[in-house]
């Protein structure tokens, strides 16, 4: 287990916490590993893995999953090598592990041939962390997502932030131009209806994006102004219902006449 050092030039480096309790009895010849999984913060959601870390001798020392990988296949992680991020995320969807309890070995053995196996606990308290599929997930089980994500190749890519920002400009303008287009019998009813329209084709696309072609595209941004650009118009509509009323009153009030005192 690892934790973090210092900063040189940006970039984190790393000091062994603890190792192994066998750590004294191993032979020389065992590949030492990292088994830490990176969150934004302690207790946080578990996205990413990181292949390597920097350690404070000047070494690398390999993360559990990549480990593995170079040795189950070496095709597969140099693909995964050639993409050259120090960060990637761990692929969650569609994807199920066969797990066998000890007392399952002796009749089940045999579906284990050719397969990666991984050995580990998955119910100790102090070893359950927060993923995007639950809130109390089993190191070992992150740990084949993560290895899971180097051999089939799923790697997930990030679009640029910007995407996300001139699609929410676009529909704000273009929600806004038609809500001023619309007369105002009709001009409710058809923007919610548009709203609704263009919340599915959000979501439909960033689903498509993220399982088609492994890209997260972030759409939060048109989410909200979506939102906000239907709240905007319906203040303006009825600033604008306000000021309507407000002026045929006054022009009743000015075509009103004026009654005179009676001087009599």
């Amino acid at each position: 287990m690892l934790d973090s050092s210092h900063k040189i030039k940006g970039k984190e480096i790393f000091k062994t916490k603890f190792q192994s309790w066998f750590t004294d009895s191993v032979d020389n010849d065992i590949i030492w590993v990292a088994a830490n999984m990176p969150a934004l913060k302690e207790g946080g959601t578990i996205r990413k893995f990181k292949a390597k870390f920097d350690m404070e001798d000047g070494t690398e020392l390999p993360s559990f999953a990549y480990a593995l990988a170079k040795i189950a296949d070496p095709e597969k992680a140099r693909a995964f090598d050639k993409r050259g991020n120090d960060l990637e995320y761990i692929y969650y969807p569609s994807t199920e592990f066969k797990i066998l309890m000890p007392s399952e070995l002796y009749d089940r053995g045999e579906e284990l041939t050719g397969k990666v196996v991984l050995v580990g606990v998955l119910n100790d308290p102090g070893d359950m962390h927060r993923t995007p599929l639950d809130a109390h997930n089993s190191g070992t089980i992150i740990q084949a997502y993560a290895l899971n994500t180097i051999l089939t190749g799923n790697f997930l890519n990030d679009c640029p932030t910007w995407v996300g920002e001139v699609t929410a400009l676009i529909i704000t303008i273009l929600f806004a131009a038609f809500s001023l287009s619309i007369s105002s019998g009709v001009r409710g009813m058809f923007l919610r209806i548009l709203q609704l329209i263009l919340l599915y084709l959000l979501l439909y696309a960033g689903y498509w994006f993220f399982l088609e072609r492994n890209v997260m595209v972030d759409f939060s941004r048109s989410f909200l102004m979506l939102a906000f650009t239907f709240f905007a118009v319906d203040i303006w509509n009825g600033l604008w219902v306000m000021y309507g009323f407000t002026k045929s009153k006054i022009k009743k009030l000015r075509k009103r006449p004026k009654v005179l005192p009676d001087k009599t």
